[in-house]
């Protein structure tokens, strides 16, 4: 063989081998520790996607997922419902064996007998004490082991756990178990918004809610 082919050949290979390994790398990166998203609708304003001073209702912000550590109460996290594969972005609600209660248009902690009644602060003025399940009859939400009932922050315009990630009218709750999101379905929390620019972030984490009992 001609050494100035073997050069190049060995060369090549080198490439090869290195592109291989650099998407090995960014495989195994998007796969289980960090990936971009792009939120769609007004499901989660004015949390996300409110730019220039109203909600978007189609594509907005970029932001970056962490797939890794530990899911908690407050936590913004994108995941699909059980019955389809397509992405939603929406607020951790309920823990597993969770009892949430909706009333009044608030949200209530039930345990020990006892109501408390999340406090809010990241819904806006119009979405305080707005909060209801579009009149349908179950206001009760057991969450199952392993699950979470998530809700998103434009109560007024969200899909969510309440109405099983269906339409309202549509009957989506015949399986009362759809409105609960399995862990295994949660991709993974909003971790840094990166567009637009005048948004970027670290998302920050509510840490512990306050309650009031009621």
């Amino acid at each position: 063989m001609n050494k100035k082919l073997k050069i190049a050949l060995i060369f090549l290979l080198e490439i090869a081998i290195d592109a291989v390994v650099i998407f090995g790398i960014f495989f195994l990166i998007k796969t289980y520790v960090i990936s971009p998203f792009e939120i769609y609708g007004p499901s989660m304003c004015n949390t996300f996607n409110f730019i220039d001073g109203k909600c978007n209702s189609g594509y907005g912000e970029y932001i970056i997922i962490n797939k890794l550590g530990e899911i908690k109460r407050g936590d913004v996290v994108v995941f699909h419902p059980p019955h389809e594969e397509e992405y939603y972005i929406k607020r951790v609600i309920g823990l597993p064996n969770d009892t949430i209660l909706i009333k009044n248009g608030e949200i209530f902690l039930k345990e020990n007998n006892k109501e408390y009644k999340f406090v809010e602060p990241y819904l806006s003025r119009e979405n305080h004490g707005n909060t209801t399940t579009f009149g349908i009859k179950r206001t009760e939400f057991k969450v199952p082991e392993n699950s979470y009932f998530l809700v998103g922050d434009n109560r007024l315009m969200s899909t969510d756990g309440r109405t099983c990630f269906k339409d309202p009218s549509s009957n989506g709750c015949s399986n009362p178990d759809n409105a609960f999101v399995p862990e295994k379905n949660i991709q993974g929390r909003a971790w840094v918004a990166l567009w637009p620019i005048n948004k970027m972030q670290i998302v920050p984490r509510i840490g512990n809610y306050d309650f009031k009992e009621m």
